[in-house]
Protein backbone atom coordinates (compact mmCIF):
# COMPACT_ATOMS: atom_id res chain seq x y z
CA UNK A 1 0.00 0.00 0.00
CA UNK A 2 3.27 1.96 1.02
CA UNK A 3 4.13 2.11 -3.31
CA UNK A 4 0.53 3.27 -3.92
CA UNK A 5 0.80 5.95 -1.94
CA UNK A 6 4.12 6.94 -3.20
CA UNK A 7 2.85 6.83 -6.80
CA UNK A 8 -0.36 8.64 -6.42
CA UNK A 9 2.26 11.31 -4.68
CA UNK A 10 4.70 11.41 -7.62
CA UNK A 11 1.44 11.49 -10.26
CA UNK A 12 -0.26 14.31 -8.33
CA UNK A 13 3.35 15.79 -8.46
CA UNK A 14 3.61 15.73 -11.78
CA UNK A 15 0.04 16.63 -12.73
CA UNK A 16 0.90 20.03 -10.47
CA UNK A 17 4.41 20.76 -12.44
CA UNK A 18 2.41 20.05 -15.78
CA UNK A 19 -0.25 22.41 -15.20
CA UNK A 20 1.98 24.93 -13.91
CA UNK A 21 2.11 28.12 -16.55
CA UNK A 22 5.64 28.14 -18.00
CA UNK A 23 7.17 31.82 -17.74
CA UNK A 24 7.81 33.82 -20.63
CA UNK A 25 11.16 33.53 -22.36
CA UNK A 26 11.34 36.49 -23.72
CA UNK A 27 10.67 40.22 -22.89
CA UNK A 28 10.38 42.97 -25.33
CA UNK A 29 12.12 46.14 -24.91
CA UNK A 30 10.80 49.43 -26.91
CA UNK A 31 11.04 52.99 -26.01
CA UNK A 32 9.67 56.60 -27.83
CA UNK A 33 10.92 60.05 -27.44
CA UNK A 34 8.97 62.48 -29.47
CA UNK A 35 11.83 63.70 -31.80
CA UNK A 36 11.95 65.43 -35.13
CA UNK A 37 12.41 61.92 -37.07
CA UNK A 38 12.45 60.12 -40.67
CA UNK A 39 8.88 59.60 -39.39
CA UNK A 40 5.65 61.50 -38.31
CA UNK A 41 4.15 60.76 -34.73
CA UNK A 42 1.31 59.51 -36.45
CA UNK A 43 3.13 57.17 -38.76
CA UNK A 44 4.57 56.13 -35.15
CA UNK A 45 1.00 55.73 -33.71
CA UNK A 46 -0.58 53.12 -36.54
CA UNK A 47 2.56 51.25 -35.96
CA UNK A 48 2.36 50.81 -32.05
CA UNK A 49 -1.39 49.85 -32.67
CA UNK A 50 0.50 46.74 -34.09
CA UNK A 51 3.26 46.61 -32.53
CA UNK A 52 2.10 46.90 -28.48
CA UNK A 53 0.07 44.03 -29.30
CA UNK A 54 2.66 41.77 -29.09
CA UNK A 55 1.65 39.19 -26.54
CA UNK A 56 5.13 39.22 -24.28
CA UNK A 57 6.13 41.25 -21.51
CA UNK A 58 7.43 44.31 -22.01
CA UNK A 59 9.86 47.00 -20.54
CA UNK A 60 8.98 50.43 -22.58
CA UNK A 61 11.12 53.08 -21.73
CA UNK A 62 9.74 56.73 -22.39
CA UNK A 63 10.07 60.64 -21.17
CA UNK A 64 6.90 61.72 -21.97
CA UNK A 65 3.97 61.01 -19.66
CA UNK A 66 1.64 61.39 -22.17
CA UNK A 67 3.86 58.30 -24.16
CA UNK A 68 3.51 55.94 -21.00
CA UNK A 69 -0.37 56.93 -21.41
CA UNK A 70 -0.76 55.80 -24.78
CA UNK A 71 1.43 52.75 -24.00
CA UNK A 72 -0.80 51.99 -21.57
CA UNK A 73 -4.04 52.04 -23.40
CA UNK A 74 -2.61 50.00 -26.26
CA UNK A 75 -0.80 47.19 -24.19
CA UNK A 76 -3.73 47.05 -21.80
CA UNK A 77 -3.17 43.97 -18.78
CA UNK A 78 -0.08 42.43 -20.92
CA UNK A 79 2.39 42.93 -18.42
CA UNK A 80 4.52 45.91 -18.99
CA UNK A 81 7.34 47.71 -17.17
CA UNK A 82 7.77 51.24 -17.36
CA UNK A 83 10.69 52.84 -17.03
CA UNK A 84 11.14 56.93 -17.43
CA UNK A 85 14.19 57.72 -18.97
CA UNK A 86 15.24 61.68 -20.33
CA UNK A 87 17.15 61.66 -23.51
CA UNK A 88 19.70 63.69 -21.53
CA UNK A 89 20.53 60.72 -19.29
CA UNK A 90 21.44 58.63 -21.98
CA UNK A 91 24.70 56.89 -21.53
CA UNK A 92 25.65 57.95 -25.39
CA UNK A 93 25.14 61.93 -24.58
CA UNK A 94 29.18 61.53 -23.92
CA UNK A 95 30.48 60.23 -26.73
CA UNK A 96 27.82 61.58 -29.69
CA UNK A 97 29.28 63.91 -32.20
CA UNK A 98 26.59 65.91 -33.83
CA UNK A 99 28.74 65.09 -37.63
CA UNK A 100 27.52 62.21 -37.17
CA UNK A 101 24.10 63.06 -38.51
CA UNK A 102 23.50 62.57 -42.18
CA UNK A 103 20.11 64.79 -43.89
CA UNK A 104 18.55 61.40 -44.99
CA UNK A 105 19.45 58.80 -43.05
CA UNK A 106 20.30 60.30 -39.44
CA UNK A 107 18.41 63.85 -40.06
CA UNK A 108 19.21 64.95 -36.44
CA UNK A 109 21.77 63.83 -33.68
CA UNK A 110 18.88 62.99 -31.21
CA UNK A 111 17.61 60.02 -33.72
CA UNK A 112 21.14 59.30 -33.66
CA UNK A 113 20.88 58.93 -30.06
CA UNK A 114 17.94 56.71 -29.77
CA UNK A 115 19.76 54.39 -32.35
CA UNK A 116 22.80 53.70 -30.23
CA UNK A 117 21.21 54.28 -27.15
CA UNK A 118 18.89 50.94 -27.84
CA UNK A 119 21.59 49.02 -26.94
CA UNK A 120 22.15 50.68 -23.61
CA UNK A 121 18.15 50.11 -23.07
CA UNK A 122 18.26 46.73 -23.87
CA UNK A 123 21.32 45.96 -21.31
CA UNK A 124 19.64 47.89 -18.46
CA UNK A 125 16.23 45.88 -19.01
CA UNK A 126 18.36 42.60 -18.53
CA UNK A 127 19.79 43.57 -15.76
CA UNK A 128 16.40 44.59 -14.54
CA UNK A 129 14.72 40.97 -15.96
CA UNK A 130 11.60 41.79 -14.30
CA UNK A 131 9.88 39.03 -15.88
CA UNK A 132 12.74 36.72 -14.86
CA UNK A 133 13.05 35.61 -18.83
CA UNK A 134 16.06 34.66 -20.57
CA UNK A 135 16.11 36.47 -24.07
CA UNK A 136 15.74 40.47 -24.79
CA UNK A 137 14.81 41.94 -27.82
CA UNK A 138 14.02 45.45 -28.87
CA UNK A 139 11.12 46.12 -30.95
CA UNK A 140 11.03 49.11 -32.86
CA UNK A 141 7.31 50.69 -33.29
CA UNK A 142 7.74 50.28 -37.46
CA UNK A 143 8.97 46.32 -36.73
CA UNK A 144 8.39 45.51 -40.53
CA UNK A 145 6.71 42.18 -39.59
CA UNK A 146 3.90 43.85 -37.59
CA UNK A 147 4.10 47.34 -39.48
CA UNK A 148 0.52 46.63 -40.90
CA UNK A 149 -0.69 43.85 -39.23
CA UNK A 150 -1.37 42.57 -35.65
CA UNK A 151 0.64 40.25 -34.32
CA UNK A 152 -1.24 36.33 -33.28
CA UNK A 153 -2.74 36.96 -29.73
CA UNK A 154 -1.35 33.97 -28.66
CA UNK A 155 1.96 34.51 -26.31
CA UNK A 156 5.07 35.10 -28.21
CA UNK A 157 6.72 33.33 -28.92
CA UNK A 158 5.02 30.29 -30.22
CA UNK A 159 7.14 26.96 -29.50
CA UNK A 160 4.45 25.09 -31.93
CA UNK A 161 5.14 27.00 -34.98
CA UNK A 162 8.21 25.66 -36.51
CA UNK A 163 10.19 28.30 -37.77
CA UNK A 164 13.04 27.58 -40.92
CA UNK A 165 16.36 27.02 -39.49
CA UNK A 166 18.13 28.01 -42.75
Amino acid sequence: WWILIVLTVLIIILISISNQKASPSVTAVSGYWNIHSKHSPGEYSKWFDNTLALNCPYVFFYEDEKVKEFVSEKRKDIPTTFLKKPMHNFSVNATYKDEWTHGQHVPNPNLGKIWIEKVKLVQEAAKRNVYGTEWFMWVDAGNALYRDRKPPASPWPNSEINLPTD
